[in-house]
């Protein structure tokens, strides 16, 4: 018992030292952990002392080599999930590529927002999280922007055709179906730059460089993509092998016995040309593509060692954890099997070498078995820092013990991991000796199929023995029944094929396209000292960009990698509208409706880029003359791209009945009821029963709303129209027309200001945000206008129909006020609520106002509800200010969000702001006849709407972004005094009812209470 107690006070004692020196941030170790795609274990330091991998080796001699470590699933996203997190996919359900981890564990910390959160600088580059499939990063955990690059990249025109390949656009979030394969392989006398590593390198010497200059502790995650297929790398990594030389697998069949659907063939591989669809290859593609695998190892081994001189000479060594860890296996051809995907040896082990000044004994190795998910809390440990408890599941242990040397530190004997196949889940443990895969089906009872491998008898893995060896099976089973039941699958998870169709769909939307056709360019924006990119398209090989350089406007166009480029002599500032044009022959650039540039063609771009369409930025690599992102400073209004041979950009059709009235009982999602051009819908029941829909809209038969239906209804190139039209339902679901009852011939500047309607053309003409309230025995409108009259509206109709005559018993005086809106208190007195905020009491007649207007808004950090869209309601007794705002609180960057304050009385004090919901900006909180809340939402963005995929978790704050269709939707509220008697408003989906990465204030979301 008394040693005992002396070790445990050790024990606690070290962690008191530990935390002390965490606490002085001079001595805080940094933290640079190396993640390389597809690497397994064989290259020098591993005992493959043929293979070229020096730098790899030279690390391994700096600290201890994990010899018996181990993936949790063999596939790239949920690897790496289970690095960046700590959890087993079984712990969480994530099994696919698609299925981004904060839809299962929305609050989890990952390893590099847990540094952030403890005083680190963290940053990530290249392949760290998955990239592509309809996946995400995850931009919560960096504190400065994440820098990714391709996965797949070629250099040579014959590996591709020209043309954007399958798997280039998969691993981009680019459409995919029908699109040619690209090469296995490829070889090409360039610099090490010329694929993404050794851009990764640089950028990563650079920020190391920075670290350095600032003395900031820093966590730096560098992704390498390398060995990953295709095995892309430089002549010269190809050179260091003799093909010839190179040993073909020993073992070309399935392990005897085992399930027939265990294993698999040439999945992966056969999505690149010229590899046959179906088993055998030949011996000569067997010996290319292990050839290409090992120079792109090297190629890799080469930027890892740039990086590994880049700590030595800048004196960051002695106090930098070093952490490489390869996310999987990968198969060879061994068993007949390529890539990854299995349960078996070659794609589960992995290669971990850890570096800790201090800690680790240089040329060290390790035979205890250890797995991806200890990586987490023994990083935090060798940082000195606590140990990661969640919220999400952690279930590794730390290795610090072990990197100490104390074999006896070991915390178990084996490793966890799995892989699905279609309904059955093979859990698997790997011993010293033995490994045991137990298949079944997902949530059932039947008796499983069992695998059991002997790696002292058989370390190829020829037979199944679990039918000759059932002592050891059960023994093994034993063992496996200590770990939870793994987590089904998530009920609306996807495949990364099927979560990348719908990325595709979206991309086709968001990328046009601009291959082999005339091209009319249009952008409108403002600020007063323009710089950057407003628009571009493609990247190093074709695309287009509008740009601003010191304040000139430029349009380059990029064919076969060249840049043509025209540019305005003079600087543009404030407000602006920018078009160019571009034809087989020429090259035309407009501000304001002003040529200001014109020039010879490139010609037409001749093959559909790569790079999609960025609006305010250019991602991934540079469309123009410049360096990407190159961002924009300012506001961007709106964009588009067109062509005569462009078809219209796809819309969405509204839900079917069946969906709505399941969503409408329910009261539990989104439902998208109309569709059709709107902005800011407002909907009201009215005393007929009827619900009644009116909002900001083009006139009607617009032809606008076919070929361009993604205006934003902003700029010189408005779709809005100065007709109200109004809709009525009894249901929701089935919306009849009542026209355009009231249009600004009707209110009182018509009559005011008469000049100003002569003057301005009719298209100019612009009706926002109307609003209709039932008065008792008549309706109110309420609406306002920029043009050709900036004024308001509060008219009145005569009966209680929705119809002309209208009455403007305020006349001029009702003035120029932003989005008015009404509210009736408990006394029957009519407010007018205008801007951000003001309020004031109408008399009964609605002639003036009562007494001077009084401003009211929210307390503490932000004052303001937003700056548009801001109505009240009372609900539990309390006054709710509602308004709109921007997540990043930047003009039309981010979110377009509604927010809530609450008071006692009408003119407060306010509480501080609330947030109701993400993409429901200008939407309308209304009850339905049961009482029940929802607001509307619509499309507000510069770019087609957005997947609803991994948008929880998406960082919109480059520009103005949705997942709302174009129309009408209608999101649930929760509504609610919570135990303290705090009123909570919440969208109950939860697509919407997180605030995204881009918000700009801290809401604390308490998850009790939402």
């Amino acid at each position: 018992m008394t040693n005992r107690w002396l070790v445990s006070l050790c024990a606690w004692l070290s962690g008191v030292l530990a935390w002390a020196s965490y606490l002085r941030a001079e001595d805080r170790p940094n933290v640079l952990l190396i993640m390389v795609d597809d690497l397994k274990p064989s290259f020098g330091a591993y005992g493959d002392t043929w293979v070229h991998s020096p730098n790899l080796d030279r690390l391994a001699e700096r600290g201890m080599r994990f010899d018996r470590a181990y993936c949790n699933q063999a596939v790239c996203a949920p690897s790496r999930n289970n690095l960046l997190i700590g959890s087993r996919s079984s712990s969480i359900g994530i099994y696919s590529l698609g299925y981004h981890f904060r839809r299962a564990v929305p609050d989890a910390v990952t390893i590099p927002q847990y540094f952030k959160q403890h005083g680190y600088q963290s940053a990530g580059i290249g392949k760290v999280f998955h990239i592509g499939h309809g996946n995400v990063g995850d931009e919560r955990s960096w504190s400065v922007p994440f820098q990714s690059d391709k996965v797949v990249d070629y250099v040579l025109p014959e590996s591709t055709g020209g043309e954007l390949t399958r798997e280039e656009a998969l691993f981009s979030n680019q459409p995919a179906q029908g699109l040619p394969r690209g090469a296995a392989w490829e070889r090409a006398n360039v610099d090490d730059e010329a694929y993404a590593d050794g851009r990764i390198a640089s950028e990563g010497i650079r920020r190391l460089e920075a670290y350095r200059a600032s003395g900031s502790p820093f966590f730096l995650a560098l992704g390498f993509t390398k060995p990953h297929l295709p095995f892309c790398a430089p002549s010269r990594y190809w050179d260091l092998y003799d093909p010839s030389q190179l040993s073909l697998p020993e073992v070309v069949t399935p392990p005897q016995d085992a399930p027939s659907y265990a294993g698999k063939t040439l999945g992966e591989l056969n999505q690149y040309k010229p590899v046959p669809a179906e088993p055998p290859l030949s011996p000569e593609m067997t010996r290319t593509l292990i050839h290409g695998y090992y120079a792109a190892l090297s190629y890799m081994d080469a930027q890892l060692g740039r990086v590994l001189d880049a700590v030595d000479r800048l004196g960051l060594a002695e106090n930098t954890i070093i952490v490489l860890w390869g996310d999987h296996g990968y198969h060879l051809g061994d068993h007949g099997m390529w890539t990854k995907h299995t349960n078996y040896e070659q794609a589960c082990r992995i290669p971990i070498l850890i570096v800790a000044p201090g800690v680790t004994t240089p040329g060290t190795s390790l035979q205890a078995v250890v797995e991806t998910v200890d990586l987490f809390p023994t990083m935090a440990d060798l940082a000195g820092l606590p140990l990661p408890t969640g919220p999400q599941p952690i279930d590794g242990d730390s290795l610090v013990g072990l990197l100490r040397g104390d074999s006896a530190d070991a915390t178990t004997n084996h490793a966890y991991h799995c892989f699905p196949r279609g309904n059955r889940l093979g859990r698997a443990i790997r011993t010293d000796r033995y490994r045991l895969v137990e298949w079944k089906p997902f949530e059932s009872h039947d008796v499983p199929d069992y695998e059991l491998y002997d790696y002292e008898t058989d370390p190829l893995e020829t037979t199944n023995l679990a039918a000759s060896l059932p002592d050891v099976v059960a023994g093994l089973s034993g063992i496996l029944k200590q770990h939870p039941e793994a987590r089904p699958p998530h009920d609306d998870r996807r495949s990364g094929r099927e979560a990348s169709k719908a990325s595709n769909r979206d991309s086709e939307r968001d990328s046009p396209r601009i291959d082999k056709r005339p091209l009319h360019i249009v952008v409108e924006g403002n600020d007063q000292s323009p710089q950057g990119v407003a628009i571009a398209q493609g990247g190093r090989e074709h695309g287009f960009a509008i740009h601003f350089l010191d304040g000139r406007p430029a349009f380059d166009v990029r064919v076969n990698g060249k840049v043509t480029r025209i540019a305005s002599e003079n600087v543009v500032r404030g407000g602006f509208s920018l078009r160019a044009d571009l034809t087989e022959d020429g090259m035309v650039l407009f501000v304001n409706g002003a040529e200001v540039a014109r020039g010879r063609s490139p010609g037409l771009i001749p093959v559909q880029p790569k790079d999609p369409l960025s609006i305010g930025f250019d991602s991934l690599s540079a469309a123009g003359d410049y360096e990407a992102p190159n961002s924009f400073r300012g506001t961007i209004i709106s964009a588009r791209v067109t062509s005569s041979s462009n078809a219209a950009p796809a819309v969405s059709a509204a839900m079917d009945r069946p969906t709505l009235t399941a969503g409408l009982e329910s009261h539990d999602r989104a439902l998208f009821v109309k569709a059709g051009w709107i902005r800011d819908p407002y909907i009201t029941l009215g005393p007929d029963d009827y619900f009644y829909l009116t909002g900001t809209t083009p006139l009607p038969d617009e032809p606008r709303e076919q070929t361009d239906p993604y205006n934003t209804g902003l700029g010189q190139e408005s779709i809005v129209g100065w007709k109200m039209q109004v809709w009525r339902s009894r249901d929701l679901i089935d919306w009849e027309t009542l026209g355009t009852p009231f249009d600004l011939h009707d209110g009182v500047w018509a009559e005011a200001k008469l000049e100003r309607f002569q003057e301005v053309e009719e298209r100019q003409w612009r009706l926002w945000a109307p609003e209709l309230h039932w008065l008792g025995e008549h309706w109110a409108l309420v609406h306002t206008s920029p043009s050709p009259v900036q004024g308001a509206n509060l008219s009145l109709t005569s009966g209680a129909a929705v119809a002309r005559p209208w009455l403007n018993p305020m006349g001029p005086r009702i003035g120029r006020r932003h989005d008015p809106s009404l509210f009736r208190d408990d006394d029957g007195i009519w407010w007018l609520v205008w801007g951000a905020t003001q309020i004031a009491p109408l008399k009964p007649d609605f002639s003036d106002l009562v007494g001077e207007p009084v401003t009211i808004g929210p307390t503490g950090e932000t004052a303001k509800m937003g700056h548009e869209g801001c109505l009240i309601r009372k609900i539990h007794g309390q006054y709710v200010l509602f308004g709109t705002g921007w997540s990043t609180g930047e003009m039309r960057r981010g979110s377009y969000n509604l927010y809530y304050a609450t008071a006692d009385a009408i003119t407060g004090p306010y509480s501080e702001r609330k947030f109701v919901g993400r993409f429901l900006g200008h939407g309308t909180p209304f009850q339905d006849r049961e009482g029940r809340w929802w607001s509307t939402a619509f499309y507000n963005g510069n770019v087609p709407p957005l997947s609803a995929d991994g948008i929880q978790t998406r960082d919109l704050s480059d520009t103005a972004q949705t997942i709302n269709p174009l129309g009408t939707t209608l999101v649930p509220l929760d509504v609610r005094l919570d135990a303290e008697g705090e009123l909570i408003i919440r969208a109950k989906d939860p697509d919407y009812a997180i605030p995204g990465p881009d918000e700009a204030q801290d809401f604390q979301l308490n998850p009790s209470r939402s």
